[in-house]
């Protein structure tokens, strides 16, 4: 009985050992821009204030992370622009994002602010591919301001932002892209941002998690975090503080 007794308190302390050492694993999928200019910052974030949780994320476009979502292989998912429409899918807003004109420096409206719809209509535009959120959305707020889309000089379409980028810099064309993917840019005095007169274009950004599921206390941390919206500008921004804490609710560092 005693070497019983001694095999099962050996097993439950091995258990309890296996148990403390095993990390949370948070699985994340983000469509482009939101992957390359806005999850580093918070990855980064999250790795000082919670060193014991481990994330892995998936780069794809908004169809795909709605669907991983549904078949349970992404935990959380972060896409740009309008979310599909699904039952088993809540979507929360976290973010949003402007869409500006983009010149580059040399460029003979970049002493200006704004230009007006009429001369965006006569420049070369360099715009993503048909189909990308970031196209859908402008069309669809240009044509809101009431700028027939035919009139638009589309020269060139680009499968990548950091293409677009490229090809604007060597003055081929304007682009209007997310703010976001050129603020480095434009403090090297590489590019100038302008806005459309009384137009701003903004897309929202959005978080998708399951229905009806239950989240550990980890994606319930991530997600209170998200809702944080001065904390994300501050992450967005570079302005959190190395030592700075997080604890967005307390039900979320409940067992």
């Amino acid at each position: 009985m005693n070497n019983i007794l001694n095999i099962l308190t050996v097993a439950q302390q091995q258990i309890s050992v296996l148990t403390e050492d095993q990390r949370a694993l948070i699985y994340i999928g983000a469509t482009l821009t939101i992957g390359e200019y806005i999850l580093p910052n918070i990855l980064a974030y999250l790795y000082k204030i919670r060193p014991d949780v481990d994330f892995k994320v998936k780069i794809a476009n908004t169809e795909t992370i709605s669907q991983e979502v549904i078949e349970k292989r992404i935990h959380i998912g972060l896409i740009e622009g309008p979310a599909p429409r699904n039952k088993e899918i809540v979507v929360e807003k976290f973010w949003q994002d402007e869409l500006v004109v983009v010149v580059p420096s040399f460029h003979p409206w970049a002493a200006r602010h704004s230009i007006t719809l009429a001369e965006l209509a006569k420049e070369r535009l360099i715009m993503r591919e048909e189909g990308s959120g970031t196209r859908k959305v402008t069309e669809l707020a240009l044509k809101e301001m009431g700028l027939d889309l035919s009139q638009i000089n589309v020269t060139m379409e680009l499968g990548s932002t950091q293409a677009i980028k490229k090809v604007v810099a060597a003055g081929i064309g304007i682009t209007i892209i997310s703010s976001l993917t050129v603020s480095r840019e434009c403090e090297n005095g590489l590019f100038k941002v302008l806005k459309v007169e009384d137009s701003p274009v903004y897309r929202p950004l959005n978080m998708l998690t399951l229905a009806h599921t239950t989240q550990t206390k980890d994606e319930r941390f991530l997600i209170s975090m998200l809702h944080d919206r001065d904390l994300i500008e501050d992450i967005i921004n570079g302005n959190c503080e190395d030592d700075k804490e997080l604890y967005p609710c307390g039900d979320c560092l409940e067992a």
